[in-house]
């Protein structure tokens, strides 16, 4: 487990690599491209079976997080030059 709590490989040809992102790159044929990134539907980091799975460009996912974020009410402010505060 990653300090970011995702599963890693440790083994193989894979080691080092994320599992959810093996996971998917079995499923869809192919490595993911450098704009693509997968999300856990459930938001279990643990939880890689390609049913809970995504593959989304990072301009979603973050779209996507902000959206689910505003819905839980965990809104970041900006200040008046649009940083963070």
């Amino acid at each position: 487990i990653t300090s970011n709590g995702y599963a890693e490989v440790t083994r193989g040809d894979h080691k080092g690599r994320l599992v959810h992102h093996v996971v998917m790159e079995q499923r869809i044929g192919r490595p993911l491209f450098y704009d693509e990134c997968v999300h856990h539907i459930n938001r279990d980091r643990l939880d890689n079976s390609i049913n809970n799975l995504a593959l989304m460009t990072r301009s979603a996912h973050a779209r996507l997080h902000r959206f689910e974020d505003d819905l839980e009410g965990k809104n970041i402010q900006r200040n008046r030059d649009g940083k963070f505060k």
